[in-house]
C-alpha cells in the first residue's frame, strides 16, 4: 500500500505540524486518529453544560492512540497553501475526476479558481498545477503546487 493510500485508509486525521523547512518548501505532518472508548461517566460529570453533557453521552473519543500512524507530506515547491478551521470549511464539490478520502487531489476546484483570480500562476507559468486537500478533524489544508508531494510514513519517534 502506498503512503497516500495509507492516509486515505485512516479513519480520521489530525494536523500535527505545518512548517517551511526551507524557503517555499512545505512540510505537513498529520496523525492518524481512531475512535476510542465511550466517554466515561466521570468525564461527563465534569462537563458543566447540561445540554452538552446530554449530547456527549454515549459518544466516543477520537484521538491519536498508541499504534496509530504518523505521516509527513513534503512539497518541494508550492504556489499557495491555506489552513482553515474545519468548522468553517465548505470543502469542495466531489466531481467524478477527484480522488477523495481525507487526502483529496483536484484538477479543478474552487480553490484553484480562487488562485486564478488572486495570483498570476497559470498552466504556462509555473506550469500545470493541481490542488491537494487534507481533511483533518480540526483543520482543512489546501495546497496548490506544480509538483506532487513526497509522502512517507514516519516512525513514532520521528517528528
Amino acid at each position: 500500500m502506498s503512503a497516500i493510500d495509507a492516509i486515505r485508509s485512516c479513519e480520521y486525521l489530525y494536523l500535527d505540524g505545518i512548517s517551511e523547512p526551507q524557503v517555499n518548501v512545505l512540510r505537513i505532518v498529520i496523525l492518524e486518529a481512531k475512535t476510542g472508548d465511550v466517554i466515561t461517566d466521570a468525564a461527563l460529570a465534569a462537563e458543566l453544560d447540561e445540554t452538552l453533557r446530554s449530547i456527549l453521552k454515549g459518544s466516543r473519543i477520537i484521538d491519536h492512540f498508541k499504534g496509530c500512524r504518523k505521516f509527513e507530506l513534503l512539497w518541494t515547491s508550492y504556489i499557495s497553501y491555506s489552513v482553515v478551521n474545519e468548522s468553517y470549511s465548505n470543502g469542495e464539490p466531489k466531481p467524478a475526476n477527484t480522488k477523495v478520502r481525507l487526502f483529496a487531489e483536484y484538477e479543478r476546484s474552487n480553490y484553484l479558481e480562487y488562485l486564478l483570480k488572486a495570483t498570476f500562476a497559470t498552466a504556462e507559468y509555473p506550469g500545470p498545477y493541481r490542488h491537494w486537500a487534507i481533511l483533518c478533524q480540526n483543520h482543512t489544508i489546501d495546497i496548490a503546487s506544480q509538483v506532487h508531494p513526497i509522502v512517507r510514513e514516519l516512525n513514532s519517534g520521528q517528528g
